[in-house]
């Protein structure tokens, strides 16, 4: 019997000499798609509101490596307050997809000054922050009675706190350029030197407050003062501490362990400064009593008294 091909296929009559069937399809009305993006963007919110509220995703351990001389609880603190605080009243910053390495890091930067910090958080409750510190290379006090520790570029890196006398000592002294300070200067100063004898003492003679992250003085004097310390020590001379008068001059006052200063340019290359110095010492200047200073300002000529 031959197999003839039926004309009517899944309830629609069709034409037997067209190899293609058209289907009009009736379009979705307006209603349908309205309510279509509604419940998407219900079902999206319902979504969002789950993974950036749900406490699953909270941030409930934080990691610190790497801190020597800062407090790890101050830091730790930090942190928390920036977890806590909450994003347009409705993101929180605790949750693991809200939270973000440069929000934590600028707010450890408002606090305490690093050479790196590096955030690297782990699914889903984890934060690990490792930390660079900065060197102190410097113990830099202002005659305001500010008092930090100071980068190799001369950026105030960590506040010092010192006591009330001292700080009352350094804010009412008198600071001029190559004049030996007041007794009761050099006895604070000592003091505080002697406190961290092993970085350098620099006073700068400013009277406004100084802020973490500012460079009372530029690389160039930072690189040239710890150059004329570095030769001063291979002819055995100790700088108790370093005075910059004034703050807009290129010109520091070195004050030895045996009371006399040593004026020098900040802006000429110290070596050779060191050489006259320690020629003189070796031939003029083989006792020391009574010496006042030596002024190194003014090229190959060297004066004394």
């Amino acid at each position: 019997m031959p197999n003839f091909r039926r004309d009517f296929h899944r309830g629609r009559y069709e034409n037997p000499f067209q190899k293609n069937r058209l289907h009009v399809g009736k379009p979705p009305s307006k209603m349908r798609r309205f309510t279509g993006a509604i419940l998407l963007t219900v079902v999206m919110t319902t979504w969002g509101v789950m993974i950036f509220r749900h406490p699953y995703f909270d941030i409930r351990e934080v990691k610190i490596t790497g801190l020597e001389r800062i407090d790890e609880a101050s830091v730790a603190d930090v942190v928390q307050t920036y977890l806590n605080v909450n994003t347009w009243h409705l993101w929180r910053h605790r949750n693991f997809f809200v939270a973000n390495e440069r929000g934590i890091t600028n707010a450890i930067k408002k606090k305490f000054q690093l050479e790196s910090i590096d955030a690297a958080f782990k699914f889903p409750h984890e934060i690990t922050i490792s930390f660079k510190e900065t060197p102190r290379v410097f113990l830099s006090a202002t005659i305001n009675g500010d008092v930090f520790f100071a980068s190799g570029s001369g950026e105030l890196i960590e506040p010092l706190s010192i006591n009330n006398d001292l700080r009352n000592t350094l804010s009412t002294a008198s600071l001029t350029p190559a004049e030996a300070p007041t007794s009761t200067l050099v006895s604070a100063l000592i003091m505080l030197h002697a406190e961290h004898p092993e970085i350098p003492l620099i006073v700068v003679g400013r009277t406004t407050p100084s802020t973490l992250g500012e460079n009372l003085f530029n690389s160039s004097a930072s690189a040239n003062i710890l150059k004329f310390l570095q030769n001063a020590k291979t002819f055995g001379l100790e700088i108790n501490y370093i005075i910059v008068p004034v703050e807009t001059l290129p010109e520091a006052d070195f004050y030895t362990n045996e009371g006399w200063g040593i004026y020098l340019n900040l802006t000429d290359d110290p070596e050779p400064a060191a050489e006259r110095l320690n020629t003189l010492l070796k031939t003029k200047l083989k006792i020391r009593k009574g010496l006042r200073y030596v002024d190194l300002r003014f090229g190959n000529r060297v004066y004394y008294q």
